[in-house]
C-alpha cells in the first residue's frame, strides 16, 4: 500500500492513501489531498500509478514549483522515503511494497573547513523548547511496538523529525568504531539518482556533532543563503546522546532552501538526538538482555531468517539505469 504522510495545519501528523491511479494535490477543494496554502496552485502535483506498480509525480505547472528529495522537477518516479515540497508543505511518501534504498556515504564532501555563518550550541546548554516541540517530541515513534529495531526507531523518527522541520533530506547514523566512522541506520533522499549528481553534504559540519559534542545549523540569516558553496543551502545537525555518550548523528538539510532554519528548529534538532539516542541505545541494550537470556544460537538462528527474509537486492548505477529503461 502506498500512502503521503504530511502534518495538517493544527501540526497533527496524518495519512493519506493514494486511492486513485491519479491522485491530485492542491489547494483546491477538489484534489484528492487538498492543501491550504497561498502557495500552493489548485491542482499542484498529480501522482500516477504506473502499469508496472510504481508511481511517478508530476509538476501541473505550478507557480511555486515542485521539488522531490530537494530536486526542482516536472516529473520523477518516486520511492518509498521520497520528501515531496510543495510550496511551503511537505510531503512524505511512503510505499509499504518497497524498502528504502540503502546508500553509502559517498555524499558526504571531504572539506576541511566547516559551512560559514554557522551557529552551535553545546549538548550540555540549556534548551528552550515550546510547548508545541514538546508535543512533537513525545509522538517520534510513538506507534513503533516495544520490540522494534534501532533501524525502525531511527526510520520512523527521522520521517516524522523531517516533516516537523520542513527538511528536503536527512541522516540517522551511529558512530562507527573508530570514532570517526558512521554507520547509516536511515535516511531520506540521499542515494545519488542513477545517472544523476546530488548537492553534497559538508562532512566537516555532520562530524563536528561527533568530535565536538555539538549541535549546529547553517546560516543564521536568509541574506547568509549561498547555494554557489558546492552543498546544501541550509542545514542541522545533532549529536545521538545515550546516558551521556555520543553514539551517533542526526542531520537534516534542504539543497534548495529559499529560507534558513529557524534558531527554533535548531533547539528541536538538539533535543530529537537525545530522545532518538535513548530510545536506540534503549533498543540495543533490550536485545543484548534478550539474547543472553534466550541464548547466542537462538538468536543467531532468528538473525539468519531475518536475513533472508528482508535481504535487499543488489544494485548498482548501471542496475538502476536499466531499471528506468527496462522496468521489470
Amino acid at each position: 500500500m502506498a500512502y503521503l504522510r504530511y502534518l495538517d495545519d493544527s501540526g497533527r501528523l496524518q495519512t493519506k492513501v493514494l486511492d486513485s491511479e491519479h491522485f491530485v494535490i492542491g489547494r483546491a477543494s477538489t484534489c484528492h489531498l487538498p492543501l491550504d496554502s497561498e502557495k500552493i496552485s489548485r491542482e499542484h502535483l498529480r501522482i500516477d500509478l504506473e502499469s508496472d506498480g510504481r508511481y511517478r509525480a508530476h509538476d501541473l505547472g505550478s507557480r511555486n514549483k515542485t521539488y522531490v528529495n530537494g530536486e526542482l522537477i516536472t516529473e520523477t518516479l518516486l520511492t518509498s522515503g521520497s520528501v515531496i515540497r510543495l510550496g511551503n508543505r511537505v510531503v512524505e511518501f511512503v510505499d509499504d511494497a518497497s524498502r528504502p534504498e540503502g546508500i553509502d556515504l559517498e555524499f558526504l564532501t571531504p572539506d576541511r573547513t566547516e559551512p560559514p555563518d554557522c551557529e552551535w550550541i553545546k549538548t550540555k546548554a540549556s534548551l528552550s523548547l515550546t510547548h508545541s516541540q514538546i508535543e512533537q517530541l513525545s509522538q517520534l515513534v510513538s506507534d513503533l511496538p516495544l520490540a522494534a529495531r534501532a533501524e525502525d526507531i531511527a526510520d520512523a523518527a527521522l520521517g516524522q523529525i523531517i516533516l516537523d522541520l520542513e527538511a528536503e533530506r536527512g541522516l540517522i547514523a551511529l558512530r562507527g568504531e573508530r570514532g570517526t566512522e558512521l554507520r547509516p541506520l536511515a535516511h531520506r533522499a540521499l542515494k545519488r539518482p542513477a545517472g544523476r549528481s546530488m548537492t553534497p553534504v559538508s562532512e566537516s559540519f555532520v562530524m563536528a556533532s561527533l568530535l565536538q559534542r555539538v549541535a549546529g545549523r547553517y546560516p543564521k540569516t536568509s541574506g547568509q543563503l549561498n547555494t554557489k558553496l558546492g552543498y546544501a543551502a541550509t542545514g542541522l545537525v545533532a549529536p545521538l546522546t545515550d546516558r551521556g555518550e555520543i553514539i551517533g548523528v542526526l542531520y537534516l538539510d534542504c539543497p534548495s532552501g529559499k529560507k534558513p532554519f529557524s534558531r527554533a528548529a535548531l533547539q528541536y534538532c538538539a533535543a530529537a538526538g537525545a530522545h532518538v539516542g535513548a530510545l536506540v541505545g534503549e533498543s540495543s541494550r533490550k536485545l543484548t538482555q534478550f539474547a543472553g537470556r534466550e541464548g547466542a544460537s537462538w538468536m543467531s538462528t532468528v538473525r539468519r531468517v531475518q536475513a533472508s527474509l528482508t535481504c535487499p537486492v543488489t544494485s548498482s548505477e548501471a542496475f538502476d539505469v536499466a531499471m528506468k529503461c527496462h522496468p521489470g
